[in-house]
């Protein structure tokens, strides 16, 4: 029975995901028209998530989002909402990617692109 009144609001959940781009896009959230200046379609379309979910974030002490070098955040995800979750929180600066090409992508940073890669044991020494 319980099962049965949370069926609703998941198939609404699942619509919402599935129409997210389009809906993010008809509400205004991504500025479609704007051609010009820096754009940030992925942090839009990740607000546009969050509220449409109705999440709260709250802040746990003073320190602010790294804005300076290069920096490579990793997320353990435990929900559905963590991937847009995550990558609002990070302002857009995040880029989504499967588990199969995150090994390949935290070699690329901790050699800076080039060089030899290191093994996948250096890699969680140097990244982690």
């Amino acid at each position: 029975m319980l099962l049965l009144l949370k069926l609703p609001a998941f198939l609404l959940a699942v619509y919402v995901m599935y129409w997210s781009l389009p809906l993010s896009n008809l509400l205004l959230f991504i500025k479609a028209w704007k051609v010009v200046g820096d754009r940030n379609d992925i942090f839009r379309w990740c607000q546009f998530l969050v509220r449409a979910f109705g999440i709260r974030v709250r802040k746990c002490g003073k320190q602010e989002l790294y804005r300076g070098d290069a920096c490579m955040y990793l997320s353990n995800h435990r929900s559905w909402a963590d991937f847009f979750v995550d990558c609002y929180l990070t302002e857009g600066r995040g880029q989504l990617m499967s588990r199969c090409a995150a090994p390949l992508q935290q070699r690329k940073a901790c050699t800076g692109g080039h060089g030899d890669a290191p093994t996948i044991q250096h890699v969680e020494q140097l990244c982690c």
